[in-house]
């Protein structure tokens, strides 16, 4: 498998200006085309499925031939897991399908299947076409106005503990739900287990808890045991357990047999996930330590005063010595890590990974959680005490070198349960139409395979170079403008999409651009809206790109793209550093340098050939997956079209869109969005603002921007936002048609009543004197304003002067060339000073107009990206 540095370096490169389109086709022959490829993948699955078959017989054979052997006898071992596969298939070549097809040989074998989804709506999907298929669904909170026994199989009665629980790094039903009331009422209601039962008697005893009081869990001893016995069980891949992935069948309250099943991820899923510690956790940690010295001190004393001990209890003492005698270090570790973390300081790896091994060879670490981990629970208050639960992963950062440490926190790296797994028990297939780079390797670093289906898609795309249309500041208090702008865009370019049509764009530009943004549903309902005005659908990325087959045989136009913060690139690739270190694979730390962004309209992107390639190959995925919703591989006809507004327009970008079947066909020029420069050079908003002060001038009055506001509102016309008239009047001063502010922001004097008196008069200056460097005056020019007043050449006219090609009548002063003119004004001399007043008045105007340009708002200047993850998170 060739290196990302190698596959970064593939991407950049040239594309060519343009590329063959596809070829015209007779109406119903893409079956036809498509039959190779669909034949091959069904058969490469179908191929690892009979493996899977094979080792499952294998492992039961074993299992028989193990209790039956005789005693002191060696046992046979279990055969090797098997291998990872990954399915690389173009989008709409017919996973599903295929997967629809591995539930019918897991049926006909009588073996048992899982399949992640990302959503809960893709599971219902596959449960209504494979009858017998179970939807699995977690903890529900119970209902209102029943009684225990009429609550459901999910109810759980802790929902908010166990969420916190979550948050916090544990897993619930291994932590929180051990400690629960509900949960113990469960086991004395539900459980024939006369030890568990026992144990559960004396857990209300001790807690002074009247068990008769305490309705019982019904999730853990209901919902959850059924849903797992279920043969064919479909479930999101956020909640996967290692229990989904083993078939259990019981009678009754036993278990007659175990197979381990055939797990399907269907589209991508998470390969880490980031774990926050900051100073308060650890020192949460270190207060629990006194608690625990106590406890392990009780322990010792209890089994020191027994006499012939056994085994079991020998080895507990042991390990209670060697822990009391491990918590002074552990709690100088706390100390120091607690400082380091708070100063940004390098954290002694050395150091705590050789504790952590010491603190689980004594028996405070059992399943990944130490014992100040652990959480508890207080019956006086009915509260859950949870703390973070990250040392081991600590520990593991610190071998692997994964960790991250900024602003006074520190960022670990919890490897997915589904990634975990493939790793460890195999038997598991990745389908993706978009397979990432990291994902691939992490299957060939294991001996996995991949097979690739590719198949041309029938459809033409157009970039649209030019405005980024990044999601901009949202934060911003002119954000809400800029959004409605936004949304006058997508309409435009709406109008210009064939029939039917979607557009996917940021959620934040629909939201915002309501009135009522901050409503639950205002993005839902501006894209309702929207539909019903244009006709078109309109979808946000981090909901629409993926997972959704609503806009099959649509025209597209994909308006901006999401674009990610380097903190969260930081975040992203330490995850998929961490994912890969489980795997053998271990890739260089990011170096958080970044280039200037100039190649790609201001988008700034890592230098580091390593994170360039992933973080290139990560946006294309997202792209060629929004592109994916027209399931353009399907259509016959014409061919459908596909139009790129923005987002990045680089060749290695584009090289990167190709990996996955995206071919840009042609590159032309956005004419919907008009920047700043746009914006003044069609002249929009300048007549109106020119109006307004010549009729401030004609009137004595002061031209200010708040005046020249009220003046266009008088009229009736719509006003440009502030920024707009402040350019406009630091522009007019700076080319001396209107008197420069005073200096505390006032303008001066009026010196004529009208801009267009000081185009006619012309002006006093010729050019530069030699000798002394400054302006020498026009003796032409240099008649007095009175005299020009009663008729003589410089006298205003009342034909208005024709307007030039911008529209506005103002802006022909000056000379062409670039030749200077002069500030002065009834015979003053210009001066130097004058002269840094104009520079510093063109350079605030620049300034300005950068503000105006939305452009210059990059999606990956302080905001958190949004992607995350499967769903809308935004």
């Amino acid at each position: 498998m060739p290196t990302t540095a190698t596959l970064a370096a593939g991407l950049a490169v040239a594309s060519p200006a343009e590329h063959p389109r596809p070829r015209p086709r007779p109406v119903a022959t893409r079956e036809e085309e498509l039959a190779p490829a669909r034949a091959a993948m069904a058969s490469a699955m179908e191929n690892y499925f009979d493996q899977h078959k094979s080792r499952s017989e294998a492992v039961e054979s074993i299992r028989a031939a193990n209790a039956a052997r005789a005693r002191g006898s060696p046992k046979r071992p279990m055969p090797p897991p098997l291998a990872p596969m990954g399915v690389a298939a173009t989008v709409g070549l017919g996973k599903s399908r295929q997967v629809d097809a591995q539930v019918l040989m897991a049926k006909a074998a009588g073996l048992p299947i899982l399949i992640l989804t990302p959503t809960h709506e893709l599971a219902d999907e596959y449960c209504h076409r494979n009858p017998g298929a179970v939807h699995y669904f977690g903890r529900k909170a119970p209902q209102d106005g029943l009684n225990s026994t009429e609550q459901g199989d999910h109810t759980c009665y802790k929902i908010d503990p166990v969420s916190r629980a979550g948050d916090n790094n544990h897993r619930p039903a291994q932590s929180l739900c051990k400690t629960c009331p509900n949960g113990a009422s469960g086991v004395l209601h539900f459980v024939r287990d006369a030890a568990r039962v026992e144990k559960c008697r004396e857990f209300f005893k001790v807690n002074g808890l009247d068990p008769a009081k305490t309705p019982p869990c019904h999730f853990l001893h209901l919902g959850l045991p059924k849903q797992l016995s279920a043969q064919i069980l479909v479930a999101p891949a956020a909640g996967f357990s290692e229990a989904m992935a083993i078939w259990q069948e019981h009678d009754g309250h036993v278990i007659t047999r175990q197979a381990q099943r055939l797990v399907i991820v269907d589209e991508r899923t998470a390969m880490a996930r980031e774990i926050d510690v900051g100073p308060g956790h650890v020192s949460t940690w270190r207060d629990r330590l006194p608690s625990l010295r106590e406890r392990t001190a009780k322990t010792i004393a209890r089994l020191s005063r027994r006499e012939n001990l056994d085994e079991h209890d020998q080895d507990e003492l042991g390990k209670a010595r060697a822990l009391l005698d491990l918590l002074p270090k552990i709690e100088a570790l706390f100390q120091d890590l607690g400082a380091w973390i708070g100063s940004d300081q390098a954290l002694d790896a050395e150091r705590v990974i050789n504790l952590h091994k010491q603190i689980q060879r004594a028996g405070a670490s059992m399943t990944g959680t130490a014992d100040w981990e652990g959480i508890s629970y207080d019956a006086d208050d009915d509260e859950f005490f949870i703390p973070l639960r990250a040392l081991s992963t600590l520990a593991q950062n610190c071998k692997d070198g994964t960790l991250r440490q900024e602003a006074g926190h520190l960022f670990l790296y919890e490897v997915s349960p589904v990634i975990e797994w493939a790793i460890r028990s195999g038997s598991i297939i990745f389908l993706d139409a978009t397979m990432s780079i990291p994902m691939r390797q992490l299957i060939t670093a294991v001996d996995g395979a991949i097979h690739e289906a590719q198949a041309e898609q029938n459809m033409v795309v157009t970039r649209h170079m030019g405005h980024l249309y990044a999601r901009g500041q949202v934060k911003s208090k002119e954000y809400p403008r800029a959004a409605k702008t936004y949304m006058s865009d997508l309409e435009k370019i709406a109008a210009q999409l064939p029939r039917p049509a979607a557009v996917i764009t940021h959620k934040s530009y629909l939201r915002y651009a309501q009135e009522a943004h901050q409503a639950p549903l205002a993005a839902l309902n501006a894209a309702g809206e929207f539909k019903s005005k244009r006709g078109v659908a309109v979808g946000w990325y981090g909901k629409h790109e993926r997972g959704q087959n609503d806009w099959k045989k649509h025209h597209l136009a994909l308006v901006g793209m999401p674009l990610l913060s380097p903190e969260r690139i930081a975040g992203l690739y330490a995850a998929i550093r961490a994912a890969l270190a489980l795997a053998g694979l271990y890739r260089p730390e990011w170096d958080r340098i970044m280039d200037d962004g100039k190649a790609n309209h201001g988008v700034r992107l890592p230098t580091q050939p390593e994170v360039r390639g992933w973080l290139l190959d990560e946006y294309a995925q997202t792209v060629a997956q929004a592109i994916g919703r027209n399931r353009a591989v399907n259509h016959d006809g014409p061919p459908l079209t596909v139009q790129l507004w923005g987002g990045l327009q680089s060749a290695e970008f584009d090289a990167a869109l190709g990996r996955y079947g995206v071919t840009i066909h042609d590159r032309v020029q956005n004419t919907v969005h008009r920047t700043a420069e746009d914006y003044y050079n069609r002249g929009g908003g300048v007549d109106a603002i020119d109006e307004a002060v010549n009729a401030l001038l004609e009137s004595g009055a002061t031209v200010s921007r708040s005046a020249v506001r009220q003046s266009i509102q008088a009229a009736n016309r719509a006003a440009p936002r502030d920024t707009t008239i402040s350019a406009r009047l630091t522009e007019l001063r700076a080319q001396g048609k209107l008197p420069p502010a005073s200096a505390g922001g006032r303008p001066r004097k009026n010196l004529f009543p009208c801009i267009q008196d000081l185009e006619d008069m012309g002006t006093g200056f010729q050019g530069e004197d030699k000798d002394n460097g400054r302006g020498k005056e026009n003796p032409e020019l240099q008649t007095p304003t009175s005299a020009r007043r009663d008729g003589s050449s410089g006298q205003h006219s009342a034909d208005p002067k024709p307007a030039d090609a911008t529209g506005s009548p103002l802006l022909d002063i000056v000379a062409p060339g670039g030749q200077e003119q002069s500030d002065a004004l009834d015979g003053r001399e210009c001066t130097d000073l004058d002269h840094e007043w104009a520079a510093d008045a063109v350079a605030e105007l620049e300034r300005i107009c950068a503000e105006i340009d939305y452009e210059v708002e990059l999606e990956h200047q302080g905001h958190h990206d949004q992607t995350n993850h499967p769903g809308d998170s935004s």
